[in-house]
């Protein structure tokens, strides 16, 4: 099983429908993402659930495919219980220039209904979960983006060092082509190698598009966002870019 892990906007998307050009491979992008929506509100609360009847995942096993994987930064907070469960896992740490992860996730678009009855409108629904460690005291969806980034890459790295690292691969989004042919042999991908290098160069996003006027790019930004950007992305402890 390969598990791609990483934070939101990361570009699971594009790694997911790489990898899955392989002739062997069922490689999914949030293969069943409502379980995991659960499970990351738990991870965040400090739980730790039972994922025994989780894993493998049910589309897993129906797959006629010899590889199969999950690209989906939900299951960052298990990499340790993913592993106890299935030793053989092979875990891919997705990183992307955390400005532009930043920038992408303050964009993201929702329908208006989705959102004009809640009581704070930046307060996206799903992301509901991911502001449980900082509670409510900071309504700024900026501050809370960044607060995410670090507490998700936190989860990330001290998970990590529990596991051996021959079952995980760190690359980044940015040289994505430049790591497939390492990652094809590492996990066993058979056939379509120079077509996904070539796939690779595009970013896929199957998001929706910004609701609001665009966030513009880290040059642009105030001058107290990117005091806020430095303090606690580049100065968290886990600013490995």
């Amino acid at each position: 099983m390969i598990i791609g892990i990483g934070n939101a906007r990361s570009g699971t998307t594009t790694l997911s429908e790489t990898l899955s050009i392989a002739n062997n491979a069922d490689i999914r992008h949030e293969g069943e993402v409502y379980p995991w929506l659960h499970l990351e509100k738990a991870g965040f609360e400090g739980k730790l659930p039972d994922l025994t009847g989780t894993f493998p995942l049910k589309w897993a096993t129906q797959s006629s495919k010899q590889i199969k994987g999950d690209i989906n930064y939900y299951l960052s907070p298990f990499i340790t219980t993913f592993y106890k469960l299935d030793p053989s896992t092979k875990f891919i740490l997705l990183l992307r220039n955390p400005a532009n992860i930043i920038r992408s996730h303050v964009n993201l678009g929702f329908p208006l209904e989705l959102i004009k009855n809640l009581k704070h409108p930046t307060h996206i629904l799903w992301e509901s979960n991911r502001w449980v460690p900082f509670g409510d005291e900071i309504p700024d969806r900026f501050t809370r983006i960044c607060l995410y980034w670090k507490y998700t890459n936190q989860k990330i790295y001290q998970q990590l060092k529990t596991i051996p690292q021959s079952s995980y691969r760190t690359i980044k989004l940015e040289e994505l082509d430049k790591y497939l042919p390492e990652l094809w042999s590492w996990c066993n991908l058979q056939g379509n190698l120079d077509r996904a290098i070539q796939e690779a160069k595009i970013i896929h996003n199957t998001r929706s598009i910004a609701i609001q006027q665009e966030f513009p790019t880290y040059e642009y930004w105030t001058d107290n966002q990117k005091a806020i950007y430095r303090e606690i992305v580049i100065q968290s402890g886990v600013y490995y870019y």
